[in-house]
This record gives C-alpha cells, structure tokens and sequence, in this order.
C-alpha cells in the first residue's frame, strides 16, 4: 500500500501487529508493483471503493494489538491505548462502546481476548463473502451449463508440525473447494455426456478422484470432526469419536514425544492432495486440546 495510506491507518510499521507474528515479514516482497496490480484488478472488477478491503484489513490488525486486564468486580477491562482510538475511528464508533462490548460476558481477560478474535474473524469472513460475492456478480455470464466462475485454494497444509484450529478451517476450506471443483465440473459433465451421447458406461479420459470421504469424515453431523468439536468437552472425548467412527481419513498421532510440538492429543488427518495423483493422500497431524477450546469461540452479542 502507498505510504500515505499507510500512514492515515497506522501500518506503517508491520513488525507490530500481534496478528502478523507468523508471517515472514523480511521475505522479499515486490510491495509496489503487487498493490499496483491489486488495484488494477478491483477497477476491473468494478469495485466502487477499491480501498475497502484495505481498510477493514487495516482494522483488523489493529483489534489484534488489543490487550486487556482483570477487573476486580468486572471480570476484565481493556487496557487503554492508542489502538483502541484508531479502531472506533475506523469503525465510526464510539470508544466506550466499543470497549465494553469487548468486555461483554467476559470473567477474565483471556475470554475478551477470544471475544476480540471472534471480532476480528467475523470481520474477516465478511469481508471474504463481499469480496467473492462481488467478483462472482461481475464475471456472471449467466450461462446454463456449465458455469464455474471462481475456484480458488491455497491447497492443503501439512508441515510435519502440530496444526491448530486455524490450520484445520483453511484445509478443510481447501477441500470443499476440490469437492465443488470435480462436482461441477468433472462429475457434471461425465453425467451429461452419459446422458446424451456415449451412454452409461462412459468415462472420461481425466483422471480424478472425489474428497468425499475426507469431507464426510470433517463435517457430517454428529461425529464429524467439526460438529464434534463443538459438542466435546474434552480432547479425549473428541478423540474417542473420531476413533469409534474407523474413517479412513483418520489416524493416530504420529509425532514421538522427542518433537517439540508432540501432544498426547495428536491426532491425524489424510487429507486428499489433488496435485500429487489420484488417491494421494497427505497427513497433517492437529491438536484436539485446541480443538476443544477454540471451536467453542464465538462473537459476543454486544458486538
């Protein structure tokens, strides 16, 4: 982003922001030339205000360098900073307000923590839903068949380390876009070939192998994954749910208690890697103590 940009929304310095902490921020990056092209393209796109998304970006950073401390007789109260102003003025809210509905419900400073993060992932989803939405409307070419308009994903990510909560979302958001990707246009088409022209034994000569079975494994309610995570009151009970349902897409832990990030909570997902073959699968090892903690988070009413 150009400097004066950064400078209106105090992002000048990145190294700050609490929520950066894992991004390599000394990795070269061509800063110029990438907000250039960015920009370019959200004219494209017709975006009325192509400084949106930065902006509420730019919020975002800052609710996460939001600290609080225990209240005696209020449970918590925020710790008052030059931050909190800069929010409610992008936000067009009062500082008051916004400071106790931070606080709202919370006994302790750890909990309006999690009712900022809540804050700052809902933010974030709703600015990815106008985003998509956005793009989807323009490059509509209202045709009946077929009709991919965006599939986008990063891919999985298995490291070899102990993923949490944050990791398991933005697979299994990986693999429903797959999911989508050979329904509607592989699976789709091979039906509507069968249809019309080869009859039912046809085939099509791609090679491509459905996720089903991950996708079953992470979100079919009761025991999925998901579900069961917010139903579990305990990394052991999450466990046992997952061991009890003998999907092939779970494993057991594989980290030895010599790794850094070893739990006794471990456990594995074989997540389907749709760039290394048909029926390749990839282990990511994730940590059900987080699962349990972390699923339960959400945006307090106040906010």
């Amino acid at each position: 982003m150009p400097l004066p940009f950064r400078r209106t929304y105090g992002c000048l310095e990145p190294n700050r922001f609490s929520y950066l902490k894992n991004t390599d921020l000394n990795k070269a990056y061509d800063v110029d030339s990438d907000y250039k092209d960015t920009m370019q393209a959200l004219a494209q796109l017709d975006f009325a205000e192509p400084n949106f998304p930065f902006i509420v970006l730019a919020t975002i950073l800052h609710i996460g360098n939001l600290n609080f401390t225990y209240a005696d007789g209020k449970g918590a109260a925020l710790i008052k900073s030059e931050t909190i102003d800069i929010v409610a003025d992008i936000l067009m809210v009062d500082v008051d307000d916004l400071s106790k509905a931070l606080c709202d419900g919370a006994k302790s400073a750890e909990q309006a923590a999690l009712n900022r993060d809540s804050l700052a992932r809902h933010m974030y989803a709703l600015l990815f839903d106008f985003v998509i939405n956005k793009v989807n409307s323009v490059l509509d070419t209202k045709a009946v068949y077929p009709s991919i308009k965006i599939v986008e994903s990063r891919g999985v990510g298995t490291d070899g380390s102990l993923n949490k909560w944050g990791m398991v979302t933005s697979n299994y958001f990986a693999e429903k876009v797959y999911n989508y990707y050979t329904n509607t246009m592989f699976s789709a088409e091979e039906e509507v070939l069968r249809h019309y022209l080869y009859g039912s034994a046809y085939k099509l000569p791609v090679a491509y192998t459905t996720n089903q079975s991950v996708l079953d494994f992470m979100e079919v309610s009761p025991n999925g994954l998901l579900p069961a995570s917010v139903s579990s009151k305990s990394a052991q009970a999450l466990l046992a749910i997952m061991e009890k349902e003998g999907s092939e897409a779970f494993g057991k832990g594989k980290l030895t208690p010599q790794d850094p990030s070893w739990s006794p909570a471990e456990f594995v997902v074989k997540h389907f890697v749709p760039s290394k073959g048909p029926g390749f699968s990839s282990d990511a090892c994730y940590h059900a103590d987080d699962f349990v903690v972390a699923s339960k988070m959400k945006l307090s009413p106040a906010l």
